[in-house]
């Protein structure tokens, strides 16, 4: 690496496993021994959760070891977090040509990429502060404090990046919020019960014909259909339906249309979240309806008033 001008970056993850893990530390030695040859441009970089790894380290091995940690605090906020992790991280090397400057063409792919790398982090920052934004972030937040989900959600909108729309913009994050949104309405719809689902059939219904919509109507509907079916999967009763209405609210696939928190929650009105085409998805694919209930639904969402 040293001949061709290059520095190698070595990053061991989880380096406590490396000090704990191996006998005698050999591996860990080796590696930083390597690190030390004359012709050797290696920079060995480890990153771990504990703290004590360096009281942890063989004689032989902490004398190699350069003694320089950088402690990283965990970011106050999620949003902060992946505007780091979206950010390109740079690392400033010296000019290692004989004269001090460089050969023109390489000096001018140099400065051509740091350029570029300037103007991803400067649209990054400017991204992460614009409201929009922090409205997608919040509202993901409201479903999920999974990290990954919202690594996803990053790399989702990067991956829709071409190399005439190089830089991330409001719209690639939007289009990305979208449709994990979708997919992962659609998971938790699969995981609902069978009348929690049915209610929300009956609510897409009624939007449909434009009635009004609260429990205690979603629930003389729910009643007036399937009351008469002996099956004990919609036996539900309204003390039942009512804790299924909650869980939903919970959920956020349903919300209240008004702010009039003296009525009680059974006569508030209240809007459905989702589309047609999430719910009909849904009542397609749910492992545990009958055919006949999928029926129902198909057979309402072909009466559109």
């Amino acid at each position: 690496a040293g001949s061709a001008g290059r520095v190698g970056i070595l990053l061991l993850d989880e380096l406590e496993h490396f000090v704990i893990g191996h006998q005698r530390q050999t591996l860990l030695y080796a590696l930083l021994n390597a690190a030390y040859h004359r012709n050797a441009v290696l920079c060995i970089v480890g990153i771990t959760s504990t703290t004590n790894v360096p009281e942890l380290l063989e004689k032989r091995v902490r004398s190699r070891f350069s003694q320089k940690q950088l402690v990283v605090l965990q970011p106050p906020c999620v949003l902060e977090s992946m505007r780091i992790s979206c950010r390109v991280p740079s690392l400033a090397l010296p000019d290692r040509s004989p004269t001090g400057t460089g050969d023109s063409a390489s000096s001018g792919k140099r400065k051509r990429g740091s350029s570029f790398v300037e103007r991803w982090n400067d649209q990054v920052d400017e991204l992460f502060a614009d409201s929009r934004v922090q409205a997608i972030f919040a509202k993901h937040s409201d479903m999920t404090r999974d990290p990954r989900h919202f690594n996803q959600l990053c790399f989702l909108a990067i991956s829709y990046l071409t190399p005439k729309d190089p830089l991330l913009r409001v719209a690639h994050l939007e289009k990305a919020a979208d449709q994990l949104l979708d997919d992962e309405y659609h998971r938790i719809l699969l995981g609902l019960p069978n009348h929690e689902l049915i209610l929300l059939g009956v609510m897409m219904k009624l939007r449909q014909t434009k009635q009004l919509c609260n429990f205690e109507k979603i629930y003389e509907e729910f009643a007036r259909q399937w009351r008469w079916r002996k099956a004990d999967a919609f036996a539900a009763s309204k003390d039942v339906s009512f804790k299924g209405f909650e869980h939903l609210l919970e959920l956020g696939l349903i919300s209240f249309s008004q702010r009039l928190h003296s009525a009680l929650k059974s006569y508030r009105r209240v809007s459905l979240q989702l589309s047609e085409s999430q719910v009909m998805r849904a009542f397609e694919e749910h492992p545990t309806l009958s055919p006949a209930v999928v029926a129902w639904a198909k057979q309402n969402a072909a009466k559109k008033s």
